[in-house]
């Protein structure tokens, strides 16, 4: 798939990219150990393994696990406990038996998959009853506007994000699919890194709209893109015309650029607003710190 690619093209360079992050993932390290204490543990999502490398000694068992060969052929390299083994798997469908772990971790990986609500339903189905999910997962609703930015040029790059969660927007979303939130906290990062630790709820709260302001959001993501290319072939025709080339109808151009910018930004606001409209009086759209946030 193109996801499974993306990280399969960028897993030499992961942990040069993660190096930003060490004194958040330091201190989610400390908040994961005392979790995993002599506990059967699986990690979905692991990447090189930076976590499960980090933590393993405190660990009885780890079963690191990621979509991507070349993530586990890169993890592999300097193993060396014999307490972490690693594997591809999907984690949509996992080859262990129900309740085979005291503690599942799927970290910054459930805003990348289309259908996280899946993931969580496996998750559940593999880790004990009273076992503990932890999934800290980039909250990038709540980015900064070096953030904003940021996330603009990774998904230019083809970074597969698919949800854009605030932090409260997050753990709502867990408690929607069937979890209560333990512990959480906000951990300073290139983006708000929300921490999260649960055990299985017996009441499941199905929401249909909490996947319709993800809907919502990525179509407003999309206008927005196409707005910005707008833009910068604006920009672009600006600059040849500064260079004072005649024969180049900008004249024509500029209107239509502009135009087409403004056009898709407004269908980008219609429909962020029309996805709000369904959840009648459930929801409304607010301002909230410069950005347009979906409150239900």
């Amino acid at each position: 798939s193109e996801q499974k690619n993306f990280w399969d093209r960028n897993a030499g360079r992961y942990d040069r990219f993660m190096r930003k992050d060490r004194a958040a993932y330091d201190e989610m390290y400390a908040l994961i150990r005392p979790v995993v204490k002599a506990k059967a543990v699986l990690e979905l999502a692991t990447g090189t393994g930076l976590i499960a490398k980090h933590i393993v000694n405190a660990a009885a068992h780890i079963e690191a696990t990621d979509a991507s060969p070349e993530m586990i052929t890169e993890a592999k390299r300097d193993n060396r406990s014999a307490k972490l083994h690693f594997s591809v798997q999907d984690m949509f469908r996992l080859p262990y038996a129900n309740q085979s772990f005291n503690v599942v971790i799927v970290s910054n990986a459930l805003h990348i998959v289309p259908q996280p609500e899946k993931a969580l339903q496996e998750i559940k189905r593999v880790l004990k009853d009273d076992g503990t999910l932890i999934a800290p997962t980039f909250t990038h609703a709540g980015n900064s506007f070096s953030g904003k930015v940021k996330a603009f040029f990774m998904k230019l790059a083809g970074f597969p994000l698919h949800s854009r969660w605030t932090s409260e927007e997050y753990l709502r979303f867990l408690r929607q699919n069937g979890w209560t939130v333990r512990k959480s906290a906000v951990l300073k990062a290139s983006f708000p890194l929300t921490y999260a630790e649960c055990v299985k709820s017996e009441d499941k709260i199905q929401s249909s709209h909490t996947r319709d302001t993800r809907e919502a959001r990525n179509m407003y993501d999309i206008c927005l893109t196409v707005s910005a290319w707008c833009i910068i072939g604006l920009l672009g025709v600006l600059f040849i015309r500064s260079l004072r080339f005649r024969e180049f109808h900008q004249e024509k151009i500029i209107p239509w650029l502009v135009g087409i910018a403004m056009i898709f930004f407004l269908i980008a606001l219609m429909l962020t607003e029309l996805k709000a409209v369904e959840y009648g009086l459930k929801g409304r759209i607010t301002k909230d710190q410069g950005q347009l946030r979906l409150i239900i």
